[in-house]
């Protein structure tokens, strides 16, 4: 309403809720109220310091443990709602969740998506203690998250489980500050094991070639990333149709300023670097800089990887369009497939090759 107009209201004794107070009073409402309510009315202000947290929810919250999620561990709380359902609520900060210096556009640090997935993979394996996360479907990044300004509160909320025999399916979405809009989604699947690993033809490339540029100067000319991030260790060759490389495994203390306990469930520096190949590839070939948006599918057959893998990207471009896709095999040092991203959809323009130019002149 206006201000005119709820200056009238607080006259009358009639309190205004916001918006975000009124969209997680329906969304309880729907999931916790009682059903043979034809008539709610809520009065007075509402507790929202959690998103769906109301008078009625707030007393049915269960905390949840997350001392084996190094990213949860550290500056945030994780709770178990009635419905089953999973919120976390964390503090991200720059000056504990240091990677963020090293993944800035045009000097704004910016949470990487392969970052975003494993949030998202560690609060969905809370849903079901003791499972395995196997697959990350439709991640979707739909805006991006900077933190120019410090730190910023993520929410991520996770939806009850949907149970299928040995496996069970969560929805997830990250929410950011108090503005309750969504900034990314993704579906994600736990299983009681680990399911095995596929059998996979090696990737052809078609004309391939060495990469023009050593390793650290496409670091330093093409690349925007910074030390954290620079997981690739050599390029093998690079062909029409892909990229195949060796990349390396990285560690939560790395990337976190405080000591985190537990791995990662999906190494975001192995996939960011994978991802910074396509980028390599989009460079020699089209003379653009690709950012992701979207992936349709990460499955995870092996727990941590400790030792460097080879990554086979597999490229898809239709000339004289601004859309790449690509698909990636991370297999490790006995030719096993540890994992395997499908479906990697990005925009590719010839402005964002500045990226790499300004992180250079920082």
């Amino acid at each position: 309403v206006s201000a005119e107009l709820a200056k009238q209201f607080a006259k009358a004794g009639i309190h205004i809720i916001s918006r975000r107070e009124g969209k997680k009073a329906v969304v309880d409402e729907i999931l916790l109220g009682r059903k043979d309510e034809a008539e709610v009315v809520f009065g007075g202000p509402l507790d929202v310091s959690l998103p769906g947290k109301t008078a009625q929810s707030a007393s049915h919250e269960v905390v949840v443990p997350t001392n084996d999620t190094p990213l949860l561990r550290v500056s945030a709380k994780a709770t178990r709602r009635s419905d089953g359902g999973i919120e976390v609520v964390r503090k991200v900060d720059p000056a504990n969740d240091v990677y963020l210096s090293d993944h800035q556009l045009d000097g704004r640090p910016v949470m990487p998506m392969a970052m975003i997935q494993e949030h998202f993979a560690e609060t969905a394996s809370l849903v079901r203690p003791g499972w395995h996360v196997t697959h990350v479907r439709d991640l979707r990044v739909l805006r991006g998250i900077s933190f120019e300004k410090g730190s910023r509160t993520i929410r991520i909320i996770a939806s009850p489980a949907i149970d299928a025999g040995s496996a069970a399916k969560v929805k997830l979405q990250a929410e950011v500050g108090e503005s309750a809009q969504i900034f990314d989604t993704a579906e994600i699947e736990v299983r009681s094991q680990l399911p095995a690993p596929m059998s996979y033809t090696p990737l052809q490339l078609i004309n391939p070639r060495p990469l023009p540029l050593s390793v650290a100067d496409a670091y330093e000319q093409w690349l925007f990333h910074g030390p954290i991030f620079a997981g690739i260790v050599e390029i093998e060759a690079i062909g029409e149709n892909g990229v195949i490389a060796q990349l390396a495994p990285s560690t939560p203390t790395r990337c976190l300023a405080q000591s985190p306990s537990g791995d990662w469930l999906i190494d975001p520096v192995m996939v960011d670097s994978a991802l910074q190949l396509i980028i390599l590839w989009a460079r020699v070939y089209i003379d653009m800089t690709p950012l992701p948006a979207r992936l349709t599918c990460y499955h995870r057959f092996a727990g941590p990887i400790r030792e460097p893998v080879r990554c086979e990207a597999t490229v898809r471009h239709v000339a004289g369009t601004p859309i790449i896709h690509a698909d990636f095999r991370f297999i490790d040092a006995d030719g096993n497939l540890a994992g395997w991203l499908e479906g990697l959809e990005g925009t590719c323009s010839k402005a964002l090759n500045r990226l790499a130019e300004t992180r250079s002149s920082g």
